[in-house]
Parts: structure tokens; sequence; C-alpha cells
């Protein structure tokens, strides 16, 4: 097991397969790099990434890996005991079963990876309008109306790209970047999400259309994660033409009631980040 110094190692080895590692490659730069710890065995890679974020998901345990897979669970394994309470581990499919046997895990199920690479069939809608940092208390007031079901943290709208719907003043849908890479041209989408009175419109559609078709005309890679369970969402994905790319598996490392309770509470929000 090596320690890596140098993101580059890492990268070179993600980029092999950009569209499953779309979260690495952004986890990779500032600032995540600088207050995080990666290792590697051979090709396999998992990081310990500080997320800067308030507990209790602040540490995120990257073990994703298409090709490596039982070389990255051994890893990942060997450092059982490095990984902090709270922390969301996201790993090859049936890992929480291995990590059971040394720490106490709570799993979030199965999730997939989607990305797109043909925005021929997108159509974007001239009713989604660009959200930025003015816009904040009423992105929180949507994302209230149905605490948990979407991911969202403030910075994400300075960071990346962030658009919505409004209705006669009212904001009915919105939805962002929860990853944007400017150096290695990556986004991951996220936050997607109506108002439970507005919803059957699709309104969702139009976000996720309007997201996508200005990324790709700047040359990003663009795909996101969803929970293998989350039918209504993967129909939406599909038919706007994103591909299942991958299979994982989200879970939390628990330590006390706390943990546990924390993560019961945090499972929808943790889905949307891998």
């Amino acid at each position: 097991m090596k320690l890596v110094k140098d993101p580059s190692e890492i990268a070179s080895i993600f980029r092999q397969n950009p569209a499953v590692h779309l979260y690495g490659l952004g986890d990779l730069e500032e600032p995540f790099w600088s207050r995080s710890r990666w290792f590697r065995r051979d090709n396999a890679v998992v990081g310990l990434v500080d997320l800067g974020t308030p507990k209790p998901i602040n540490m995120l345990v990257y073990a994703i890996s298409e090709s490596k897979q039982s070389t990255t669970v051994r890893l990942l394994l060997d450092l059982a005991e490095e990984i902090p309470d709270g922390s969301l581990v996201v790993a090859p499919a049936g890992t929480s079963n291995w990590m059971s046997q040394c720490r106490s895990v709570e799993s979030h199920g199965p999730h997939l990876k989607l990305a797109i690479l043909d925005k021929a069939i997108l159509s974007p809608s001239p009713d989604v309008v660009q959200l930025d940092q003015s816009n904040l208390t009423e992105l929180d007031s949507l994302y209230d109306t149905e605490p948990g079901a979407a991911f969202f943290l403030p910075d994400m709208l300075s960071d990346g790209l962030w658009v919505g719907i409004r209705h006669e003043g009212r904001l009915l849908a919105a939805g962002g970047t929860h990853l944007l890479s400017v150096k290695t041209k990556v986004a991951a989408l996220g936050g997607v999400f109506t108002r439970p009175d507005a919803r059957g419109r699709g309104l969702g559609t139009q976000i996720t259309s309007q997201l996508v078709g200005r990324l790709m005309d700047e040359g990003f890679l663009v795909g996101l994660n969803v929970r293998t369970d989350n039918l209504i969402a993967r129909r939406i994905y599909r038919n706007l033409g994103f591909e299942q790319i991958h299979e994982y598996e989200e879970f939390t490392v628990l330590g006390d009631e706390n943990s546990r309770k924390n993560s019961e509470e945090n499972s929808e929000e943790s889905r949307q980040r891998e």
C-alpha cells in the first residue's frame, strides 16, 4: 500500500475511464487534495477525502473501481480503522458486507453512475433561468418543501452552474452541478428538484436538459449518480439520453447510536454525492 503524493499519478488511472470517475477527478483538485489522503495498490485506489462540510458527513471514502474491484476492496479493508465514524463510503457493490466484519455500517443500497454522450435529443426550454448567490433564500425555501430529497450547499452556487424555473414569481424547480471541473472538463449533475405541488409537468426534465446542453456546448463530459431503485429519475435520465456506465454501493461507517441516527437521516442526502 502506497500513500500517493502526486495527484497526477491517480488522475492518470481515472482518466482511463473518466465517465466512471467524474467525482474522483474532481476530488483530486483543490481544495480537496491538500486536506485528503489517497492510497494506491497497483491500479487500485482509495481516497479519504475531507469534504469540508458540516458533520455528520464530512468525510468521503472514494473506492470506485471498474477493473480492479477485488484489489480495491482489500485495500479499503486494510484502511478500515482509519475511517472516521460517519464517513460516507462509495465502493464496489457488496463492499458493505465485507466492511461489516470489522466496522458497523449502514448501507444506502446500490447506485448507478450515468453519463450522456449525445445531446441531439435534448430540448432546452426558454423558461429555464440561471441562478446565483442572490437566489440562495428562494433555493433554500424550495428544498425545504421536502427536506432530504436533494443535496444542496450554498457554495454550489458559486462553484458551479445552477438553473431554475419560476411561475408567477415562485421558484418551482431547480438543479445544478455538484461537481464542475474546468481543468478536467467533467461535470456531475445534482440537486434536481421540483416542488411537490408542481410535479408532473416535466420541469425536472427541462432543468436537466438545460444543464446538459450548456455543459456539453462547453465541452464537458456530463454524468450523475442515482439510486438503483429510483425508477422515476432513471426513466427521466434515460429519456434524455443518459446511459448506465457503472454500478456501485454507498454506505456509512457508524460509531455510536448518534452516528446511526445521523446516517438514517442523511441517507437521501448521501445518495446525491458519490
